[in-house]
């Protein structure tokens, strides 16, 4: 089967977010399709996000709101954290890279360092390479909140 029409013209990031979220739709459809106002009431958000995270066509929905729904669809952590969040990040990516800020952009002089693979390490969680542990850090702190990072580094450090 080809790709729809309406999806020629779109920018990549907006055909893999429908796609992301036409698989959230699935997966919600396989856990039991239970009412958006039962989902409302157990992660605690609105029946409006909820509706648009699992049928948006072109928008990727917030990660702490797909987290709270693969929750509730009974994902394991483990299926979130290998799986759905660098599948998410990637997307999140496509629309809105992260750029280096450079000295009259008001970077620190002293942080800015060449990059290069060998200057980085792997993240433990989802396999990207990092060459800033700290904003790395502070990423799965904002977006995988139920992956604690201060665990990661501890288990890094023995």
């Amino acid at each position: 089967m080809g790709v729809p029409q309406d999806h020629l013209n779109l920018p990549q990031y907006m055909v893999d977010s429908g796609q992301f979220t036409s698989d959230l739709c699935h997966l919600h459809r396989y856990s039991g399709a239970e009412s958006y106002r039962s989902l409302e009431r157990r992660i605690g958000y609105s029946v409006s996000t909820i509706h648009r995270a699992l049928k948006s066509t072109t928008t990727l929905p917030e990660w702490r709101v797909v987290a709270a729904l693969l929750n509730a669809f009974g994902v394991s952590e483990s299926t979130i954290a290998e799986d759905w969040l660098p599948r998410w990040a990637e997307i999140k990516s496509l629309k809105d890279p992260i750029r280096r800020r450079t000295r009259s952009q008001g970077a620190d002089p002293q942080s800015e360092s060449p990059t290069s693979p060998s200057t980085g390490t792997e993240c433990p969680i989802c396999g990207a390479w990092v060459t800033n542990v700290e904003l790395h850090g502070k990423f799965h702190e904002d977006y995988a909140p139920r992956v604690r990072w201060s665990n990661i580094l501890g288990s890094r450090a023995s």
